[in-house]
């Protein structure tokens, strides 16, 4: 405006007093208010930007203090030169207290190697790295993943660093960890063999993709042998997975059968297989618990045979009571007939021959008593006494049992001490 109206002076001559014209004095004026209302409105202008570049300060300061994560700059001797709010709260710390002092005050010593080899060459980068520390302030430990980026300026190295807390990250990892481990030993610790396998339409490729110790120990081969081998391998090259097994995974889901696995050694192992079907990273799986049934098979085998013997001593019981229901009808009978010929013989005094064949009859009676008390006493139906007997005749009385049931072409050489009590 000066320069403007020094050059209007010039262009315009004064008078001889040393007075200026009135025309050139106006002309001037307005020019000079002209310019003075510009020169307002540039003022207007000015603090009107002005504001704005305070409230987009307040702006962008409200936003580095309510980050959602952690922000720092430090310089190339790692001293603290800018720092917001968050990384101040994980720290539990002022600020202020972060400013001027290095980052090393407020990493974890076991962090200490990971922060040099994360900042080591940074200047030389131009892209962002990443690592994960774990920050300590004030006996606190927060695990952070940290995103840096070098910035030159003004021939100066700095490094923005964008600083995360992933205590829920890490508390999840760590749970997850915890979580595999436990899944694994209980993989591993399993008395059943534990198989892993891969399906296929193409029954030749299926996989075994993982096997616990009890599978290793019980089939005779190594992790290394099984992983990757086809599962044809544990049934002698026949289907590990049938195909009636396999509509019923595709079905349910789930299934259960038997089949016979094959060692290395080539023992065969009866096993129940409980199967259930699932999808990992796009491949069909299986996970196949088998246990070896060959002790169940064996008890199932002894409980039939039981059952038979059960089955056969019944049959024998029945007819030992029926034999016993006999001898005590035949004895019956024999009696009667006993009592008619003793009658008899009673009446027939004199007739000698007569006499003597009703003595045989009787005497043959006896014998049939005799063979149905032993009948008897074989079923267990008769009372028993506890006194001495004489072994050799207990001998010669079965012999004369055994003689009447015996077959024909059966011969029995029997030798009997003389003197047995």
């Amino acid at each position: 405006l000066q320069q403007r109206i020094a050059s209007a002076l010039q262009n315009a001559p004064p008078q001889p007093d040393g007075t200026y014209a009135a025309a050139d004095v106006g002309s001037l004026l307005h020019e000079l208010s002209v310019y003075h209302e510009e020169l307002e409105f540039q003022n207007d202008e000015l603090r009107a930007a002005q504001a704005q570049l305070q409230a987009l300060n307040e702006r962008y300061a409200d936003l580095f203090n309510r980050a959602p994560i952690g922000y720092l700059v430090i310089d190339s001797e790692h001293y603290v030169l800018l720092a917001n709010e968050p990384i101040a709260e994980m720290l539990r710390v002022e600020v202020k207290a972060l400013m001027g002092r290095p980052l090393t005050r407020f990493v974890d010593p076991e962090s200490q190697d990971a922060l040099y080899l994360h900042l080591r060459g940074i200047g030389d980068q131009t892209q962002a790295r990443s690592t994960e520390l774990t920050l300590s302030g004030n006996g606190r430990r927060v695990p952070v993943r940290v995103e840096s980026v070098p910035d030159l300026h003004s021939g100066n190295l700095y490094t923005r660093m964008a600083i995360i807390d992933i205590s829920q990250e890490f508390t999840a990892r760590y749970a997850l960890r915890e979580s595999e481990e436990r899944y694994r030993l209980m993989f591993e610790m399993a008395d059943d063999i534990v198989l892993v396998c891969s399906l296929d339409d193409r029954h030749a490729t299926d996989r075994i993709v993982e096997a616990n110790n009890a599978a290793c120990r019980s089939l005779g081969y190594t992790r290394a042998e099984l992983v990757g081998s086809p599962a044809a391998l544990l049934t002698d090259g026949t289907l590990f997975v049938p195909d009636t097994v396999r509509t019923q995974l595709a079905d349910a889901g789930r299934a259960l059968f038997e089949t016979t696995l094959s060692a290395r050694n080539g023992a065969t192992i009866p096993a129940e297989i409980h199967a259930s079907r699932y999808t990992w990273h796009g491949h069909t799986m299986v996970l196949m618990i088998a246990r070896d049934i060959s002790e169940r098979r064996r008890l199932e085998t002894e409980r039939r045979e039981m059952e038979q013997r059960r089955q056969q001593l019944q049959k024998w019981e029945s007819l030992g009571v029926l034999s016993a229901g006999v001898a005590h009808d035949f004895n019956n009978l024999l009696a009667i007939v006993a009592n008619e010929l003793e009658i008899m013989r009673s009446e027939m005094q004199g007739d000698e021959k007569g006499l003597r064949r009703i003595t045989r009859s009787l005497e043959t009676i006896q014998r049939g008593t005799e063979l149905t008390s032993k009948m008897a006493a074989y079923t267990g139906n008769t009372s028993l006494a506890m006194q001495p007997v004489n072994l050799n005749a207990v001998v010669e009385q079965a012999l004369s049992l055994f003689y009447t049931i015996a077959p024909a072409r059966i011969r029995l050489h029997v030798e009997t001490a003389p003197d047995l009590p």
